[in-house]
């Protein structure tokens, strides 16, 4: 049985299953909700040799998990981290610059699997004892395999400097999106459901 102190006077008790049920409920209701959280995306400026890529309003068009467990270690005093592993997610947004082939502008779709979503939550409690989560950090910290889709007009060379482009920048491209909506859902969505939560 782990303990974690999250405020004073108030201890939080978990088993390790209690820890895999918090992260998968925890999980389950940000993936179910994720796509429908709008957030601006920050034009993104990917450097290839002496061009440049803009990839710029990216949207989450879905978001999917495996059959993987997530994986939850306890951090005293009061944080957990979770870690889901095999999330599968698409990407659709438009791309433009100079590439050898000459400008383009090209609707760019981008499809990864086995994404791992890494989310450090420390919990806290309010003055009634309800508790209180806020992210610490949130990161992708590893690659992972993904598809890139564009428009087929162009040229040879391009395709392959748009595919290298974004495959080399596809952490950041992801995370950039993703990470800001993990954050806005647990320290809103979800503290307002526990803020409900009758006093102890």
């Amino acid at each position: 049985m782990y303990d974690i102190q999250s405020g004073p006077a108030v201890r939080l008790r978990f088993s390790p299953i209690g820890l895999s049920y918090i992260s998968k409920t925890i999980s389950d209701a940000i993936l179910k909700q994720i796509v429908s959280t709008s957030f601006p995306f920050k034009t993104k400026t990917v450097q290839i040799s002496r061009s440049s890529v803009k990839v710029s309003s990216l949207s989450l068009m879905s978001v999917s998990l495996s059959t993987l467990q997530p994986i939850v270690v306890p951090l005293p005093p009061n944080t957990l981290k979770a870690i889901v592993p095999g999330v599968s997610m698409t990407l659709l947004g438009s791309s433009s610059g100079r590439l050898s082939d000459g400008i383009f502008s090209t609707p760019l779709l981008l499809n990864a699997t086995d994404v791992q979503l890494a989310v450090q939550i420390t919990i806290n409690s309010d003055s009634i004892g309800n508790p209180i989560l806020k992210v610490k950090s949130c990161d992708i910290p590893n690659g992972f395999p993904m598809v890139v889709s564009y428009n087929r007009t162009l040229g040879i060379n391009s395709r392959k400097e748009l595919v290298s482009a974004s495959s080399h920048d596809a952490v950041s491209i992801f995370r950039d999106v993703v990470c800001p909506r993990v954050q806005y859902l647990i320290e809103n969505r979800i503290n307002e459901r526990f803020s409900l939560l009758p006093p102890k």
